[in-house]
């Protein structure tokens, strides 16, 4: 276990380690703790195309992630977008599009070319 593991991230090999993934690869994916918690996605941000939200209903309150928005923003990253894992489709007014969805027969499919499953 490294004494200040955000100086690894910080460090000359990360950099290099970086430069090497964008030039070999289509899509690098970091997960990191979150932003709240330690500054790991915060420094990574630098050496990213973005951050990639994550957010669990139920679990996020709004003043946190307001918090990690203005964290984001301070260090100039660019937020890619929203993930909202954890989702209870039969709490949520929006769940299966709504009454939308029921009406029209919208809803979500694990194949959505499967017709035969609803």
């Amino acid at each position: 276990m490294p004494p200040n593991p955000s100086e690894l991230l910080g460090s000359n090999n990360m950099n290099k380690f970086m430069e090497y993934a964008k030039e070999n690869y289509d899509y690098v994916i970091l997960d990191t703790s979150p932003i709240n918690v330690v500054t790991d996605a915060l420094l990574l941000s630098k050496s990213s195309a973005g951050i990639m939200l994550v957010v669990r209903q139920g679990v996020s309150t709004y003043d946190e992630i307001e918090r990690t928005m203005e964290s984001i923003n301070f260090v100039e990253g660019s937020i890619l977008g929203v993930v909202i894992n954890s989702v209870d489709e039969n709490n949520s007014k929006y769940g299966r599009y709504g009454k939308y969805g029921k009406k029209y027969g919208y809803a979500y499919r694990a194949n959505p070319y499967d017709t035969q499953q609803q």
